[in-house]
């Protein structure tokens, strides 16, 4: 196959230069004439003249300029202002125009005045009808021109585009497209200077295909499939992708393609082998290396949040401390209450971390106090930043220890182009503090566009609509639904749409975009061998009509069948029933005590990932005291006070005044038993605010306490270790209660209280599935302990109530079930509390079976104690059906894309309810 008409070739081989409309596409045409002179087993060859007209331009001025200087033997004439000098120009205009326009952000605006002020000039609009038209974006562009030509006469300098009526006659004319489109200035000097206008040379037409997809997500998925098998049916072959509306689409795109054609990518046997290329690659800023260094230069000059703080621990690009240290770094710091960190605080909260973290906590924070102690006080010029920044980066370690890929080595250097173009601008830009330096050196690195040397790649993504002039196996245009195709107009918004109207400039107006459309769709047909067009019929929850510009031009449309109607139609698939995982080994006590049961009535799979895989939920951190250091400063105080109290009766005797002061002795001592709860410094108005907090609940609680009929407390955070099911578990119980008096049965009822610290919720104790198990679990636990025969000190369980005790601001009450009424204050009977939850519509609320109350209870203690060790043999055995207690469950859960229950229900009324087809999901 051609790749080039034989006209351009000719032009070639002459040696003259081709404009063309984006730098990326005079990349793609260097390639492809190079893979034709490879094909023709030459091994070296004049590199082609390829460029856009602004490239040319410069180029040749720079040519000039040096023979005029040469000729006469002066200094040289007004220079050419770089497109980084330009665009620190208008930055530091927008930065005074801000205080004036605050609807606007400062990086937007520079965008909008620089495309702007290169519309006037490309287009020779004129600028003195912008003030007389009177509107306030005419106003603002007016007093933004005029302040830049002001500081660019200071310079003695211009924009290229500004200098290239002077140019001289070129020493070969160049070749242009006829169907590319200019803009009036560009157009008339390539004129003025004998430019040769060819048009594209015409092929026999050929028929376009057109498919319909359901979404924007499966037309994407479709692309890469038919990228995929075009490959494997012919090899060699070159495919470009057209996306008109690419910005909306890439990161999607881009992972679609990748997954499709290089998969290696996201395995470990990464070569660094690419199949495909997006066209003007991406931001600077972007990619991973020059975003950990931006984000470094951050962390030297301000706070960051912990998010941010987060990513950076964690990139691949610090050198030390070893990864896994910084994991646990990561971790540690989570549970130390602050939202944002700067070097400095940082280093200081390294120093206090735990035995196992220091070496790696002191490693870290020398590197960072030696990076800190590179960066320059006050404001600098940005050659002298760019210097420090270096120095900086190099005392953390960036970019790390490991062997650096060729894409990330050639991202280095162009890092190190950046700095340099940073301290060429120093004029520019001016003096700057710290944070403003590496404001600005971020905001340089969002403007510059890079993609990575590859080799050659059979598939070519872009957004232009320039003529390709290279030829194409395929092209395949996706996104021409009739919202976007042809473009809808997008005038200039600094610029009066008159004003653009009235220059030609297409974009502007609607007739102006289906001029470029069909010019493009004629560019397309002209330049490959098969030509397939797709339209999404719905995008963004909306549907929408394939573009009328298609349907006159193609064969019928065929619809695409979505990625998952196509996996459920293959009978290739087969649906595997995987709900078990691996046997717990009975020789081994198991770990996380309650949690077990806990997780394991909630959801089978959820108890599994978490407890078997580790599939933990990292914890944000939360302003103040972490909630468990809370509940354990809480669970403290309460033991402490009751090993004092005792028995109900002499809380009773307690007068105020002297409560009070021992609740206020057993919080201090609870404090100092407990240990540090973060950041001393931090967190100490935290602490006094909960210290008053925990007096006033311990108080509410021996008010409510001294209620009750009497007892006495005869363990405070007692540990059970028994046996259920064959395996050892390990639990802590807050609290033992034994009745005595009138209103106990027996000298040995008991009660067993477990303190919560967050508002009473639903007692999930009478339903088909029991929800919050954890005093189930422990009153099977004492029972079993007691019956073991070694102990013979202990008498037989008697149970007389389970409860929660809920310590909340204002509130302080009891949730739970007794044998007999009046046991705990506001806690029934098993069979009160069923005819409760039926009133209030609950379901799967069970039967309550007996004659008496007694008997009621028992009974239920009985069903208890089966449901436990039913869950603990299923958590044993590995069982991990995913199997929701309700749908709430799914709804905040970490898990849903390890599980996929979601993903793979065949339909879904709502994204509330999880219950919906699909097969069985599992591990």
């Amino acid at each position: 196959m051609k790749r080039f008409s034989p006209i351009i070739e000719n032009h070639f081989e002459e040696g003259r230069p081709l404009i063309v409309g984006t730098a990326q596409r005079a990349a793609a045409v260097r390639r492809a004439h190079a893979e034709v002179q490879m094909a023709a087993g030459k091994v070296s060859w004049p590199t082609p003249r390829v460029a856009t007209f602004l490239q040319w331009a410069t180029a040749e001025l720079r040519a000039g300029r040096h023979a005029e200087r040469d000729s006469r033997g002066q200094g040289a004439p007004e220079r050419a202002l770089s497109s980084h000098e330009e665009w620190a120009l208008f930055r530091a205009i927008a930065a005074e125009l801000i205080p004036a326009h605050e609807f606007v952000t400062r990086r937007a605006l520079v965008g909008q005045l620089r495309s702007a002020a290169r519309l006037i000039d490309d287009w020779q609009i004129d600028a003195t009808q912008l003030h007389r038209l009177g509107s306030p974006e005419a106003r603002l562009l007016t007093t933004a021109l005029t302040e830049f030509a002001a500081r660019c006469r200071t310079l003695g300098a211009r924009p290229v585009r500004q200098l290239v009526a002077a140019l001289r006659p070129p020493a070969a004319r160049p070749v242009v497209p006829a169907s590319l489109e200019l803009p009036r200035a560009h157009r008339r000097v390539l004129q003025q200077h004998g430019a040769e206008f060819i048009d594209d040379e015409h092929h026999d037409e050929i028929s376009s295909q057109f498919l319909a997809c359901t979404s924007v997500e499966d037309e994407c998925i479709v692309v890469a499939n038919w990228c995929a098998e075009t490959l494997r049916d012919r090899p060699g072959s070159r495919l470009l992708v057209v996306v008109p509306d690419l910005d909306a689409r890439h990161i999607a795109l881009e992972r679609t393609l990748s997954q499709t054609l290089e998969p290696s990518r996201w395995l470990a046997s990464d070569d660094g082998s690419r199949a495909f290329a997006i066209e003007g690659g991406r931001r600077l800023n972007e990619f991973a290396l020059v975003h950990h260094a931006l984000t470094t230069l951050a962390l030297l000059t301000r706070p960051l949040i912990f998010t941010a703080l987060s990513g950076w621990l964690q990139s691949v690009f610090l050198a030390t401390p070893g990864a896994e240290d910084r994991a646990l770094l990561d971790r540690w710091l989570r549970t130390q209450g602050r939202l944002e960190c700067s070097a400095a605080t940082l280093a200081l909260q390294l120093e206090r971390a735990g035995t196992s973290l220091r070496n790696p906590a002191a490693i870290l924070a020398e590197r960072l106090r030696r990076a800190v102690a590179e960066l320059p006080q006050g404001k600098r010029l940005a050659r002298d930043w760019a210097q420090a920044f270096s120095a900086a980066l190099d005392a953390v370690g960036w970019p790390g220890i490991r062997p650096l890929s060729s894409i990330e080595q050639q991202t280095r250097l162009r890092w190190n182009e950046l700095l340099s173009e940073y301290a060429a601008i120093a004029v520019s830009l001016g003096p700057l503090s710290a944070q403003h330096a590496v404001d600005c050196l971020a905001e340089l690195a969002a403007e510059v566009r890079f993609d990575a040397a590859s080799p050659d790649v059979a598939v070519l993504v872009t957004d232009s609509l320039d003529p390709p002039v290279v030829h194409y196996d395929a092209i395949w245009v996706m996104g021409l639904d009739a919202d976007t195709w042809p473009p809808p107009p997008a005038p200039h918004p600094l610029l009066p749409t008159r004003l653009q109207i009235e220059a030609g400039i297409e974009t502007a107006t609607a007739a102006g975009q289906l001029r470029r459309a069909r010019r493009a769709m004629q560019a397309w047909g002209g330049a490959c061998d098969s030509l397939h067009y797709s339209a999404p019929l719905t995008r963004d929850d909306a549907e929408s009509q394939p573009s009328a510009l298609i349907s006159a031009t193609t064969q019928p449309p065929a619809r695409a069948v979505t990625l998952l109607q196509a996996l459920r139609g293959d009978p290739s698939f087969e649906l595997i029933d995987d709900t078990e995982g691996l046997a717990w080994p009975h020789d081994q006590a198991v770990p996380r005590g309650v949690a077990v049961f806990d997780l394991q009535t909630r959801c089978p799979f959820k108890a599994y990932a978490e407890l078997r895989l580790n599939a933990d939920q990292l914890e944000l951190p939360e302003p103040g005291i972490d909630a468990r250091k809370r509940g354990d400063w809480l669970h403290k105080a309460l033991e402490l006070f009751w090993q004092q109290t005792r028995t109900q009766s002499a809380l009773i005797l307690l007068a105020d005044e002297a409560l009070e002061t021992r609740v206020r002795a057993v919080v201090d001592q609870a404090l100092n038993k407990i240990g540090p709860l973060g950041d001393v410094e931090l967190l100490a108005r935290s602490v006094q605010r909960e210290r008053a907090r925990l007096e006033r609940l311990l108080v509410e609680c021996a008010a409510l306490d001294r209620q009750r009929m009497p007892f006495s407390v005869v363990a405070t955070e007692q540990v059970l270790a028994t046996r259920i099911r064959d395996a050892q578990f390990r639990f802590k119980l807050d609290r033992v209660d034994q009745l005595h008096g009138e209103g106990a049965r027996s000298t040995h009822e008991t009660v067993l209280i477990d303190y919560k610290s967050g508002q009473p919720g639903r007692l999930g104790w009478l339903t088909d599935r029991l929800r919050e198990p954890q005093l189930l679990v422990y009153a099977l636990a004492l029972r079993n302990q007691r019956k073991q025969p070694d102990d013979t000190s202990a008498p037989p369980l008697n149970l007389a109530a389970l409860a929660r005790l809920h310590l909340t601001r204002g509130r302080t009450s009891y949730l739970g079930l007794s044998a007999d009424p009046g046991t705990l204050p506001a806690v029934r009977t098993p069979a009160i509390a069923a005819q409760n939850l039926r009133s209030r519509g609950t379901r799967g609320v069970v039967d309550v079976l007996g004659d008496t109350p007694r008997e009621q209870w028992q009974l239920q203690v009985d069903r208890w104690q089966h449901a436990i060790e039913q869950l603990a043999q299923d958590y044993l055995q590995g069982t991990a059906t995913v199997d929701p207690i309700d749908p709430d469950e799914c709804k905040y859960c970490h898990l849903t894309t390890v599980c996929r229950r979601t993903e793979l229900a065949e339909t879904s009324e709502s994204e509330d309810e999880c219950d919906a087809e699909g097969g069985e999901a599992g591990l």
